[in-house]
């Protein structure tokens, strides 16, 4: 990976790095770079966005070493609220995040509108209860959240205040809770639009 080489990228992280809207770091070992980090900012969040390394150094773990180096000095300045890691998996994150928000944009953005669609979709049932005590720790009477999904299991944890049934377009059935169970057992056979 390397950082962009275009023009406008360049003048665009030049103008980040004018405003106080970008941190970067390069790691010096035996008076050459051996590796950088480049993180642009989003409010008081610090995005990874770009981390290289010379591949001669790599047996020295340089870019985890420049990565801890530079989150150490920034968060002694109390400037920064969050490290947002970005998606994906990766070892440094295990090794330097304190916990995960798997819906973080809810928790980022603190949208008066929550969608979460299909948000259980492949998910274990630890990632079910992980995302569902996210979603609760955020209900609030200024937030309204739908939750779109096809199992009853995600409602055992999201505790829904009123169930609805779409089909065709159109919401065909209204109910409580109950409703959710009630579909467990029965299925949505009775609600299926039949083709033309």
């Amino acid at each position: 990976a390397g950082l962009p080489e275009s023009p406008e990228a360049r003048r665009a992280m030049l103008e980040a790095a004018e405003t106080d809207q970008m941190r970067a770091f390069l790691l010096h070992a035996g008076g050459q770079p051996v590796a950088y980090l480049s993180l642009p900012l989003a409010g008081r969040t610090l995005v990874y966005a770009f981390l290289g390394y010379d591949p001669d150094w790599a047996r020295l773990s340089v870019g985890t070493v420049l990565q801890m180096d530079a989150l150490e000095r920034l968060f002694a300045e109390e400037r920064y609220r969050w490290f947002d890691f970005t998606e994906g998996d990766g070892a440094h994150k295990e090794m330097f995040g304190t916990h995960a928000a798997a819906c973080s944009s809810l928790v980022l953005l603190e949208p008066t509108l929550a969608v979460l669609d299909e948000t259980d979709s492949g998910l274990d049932i630890d990632a079910i209860r992980i995302v569902s005590e996210g979603a609760n720790k955020l209900r609030s009477p200024d937030r309204a959240m739908l939750v779109i999904t096809h199992y009853q299991r995600l409602l055992s944890y999201i505790v829904p205040d009123k169930v609805h049934v779409l089909s065709g377009g159109k919401i065909v059935k209204t109910g409580g809770k109950e409703l959710a169970l009630e579909l467990e057992k029965t299925g949505y056979a009775e609600f299926k639009v039949k083709a033309a």
